[in-house]
């Protein structure tokens, strides 16, 4: 199985940032709405 190098594991020692995360939701959130609106309009 790939393990894909920008998905943190899970089961690392230390957590993950928040500020990290919230990067990474807006990052995906920008991209699906781009997406939509490119199929849509």
């Amino acid at each position: 199985m790939d393990r894909n190098p920008f998905i943190p594991n899970l089961d690392a020692d230390r957590p993950i940032p928040p500020s990290i995360i919230l990067i990474f939701g807006s990052l995906v959130t920008g991209l699906a709405l781009a997406g939509f609106a490119l199929l849509f309009l």
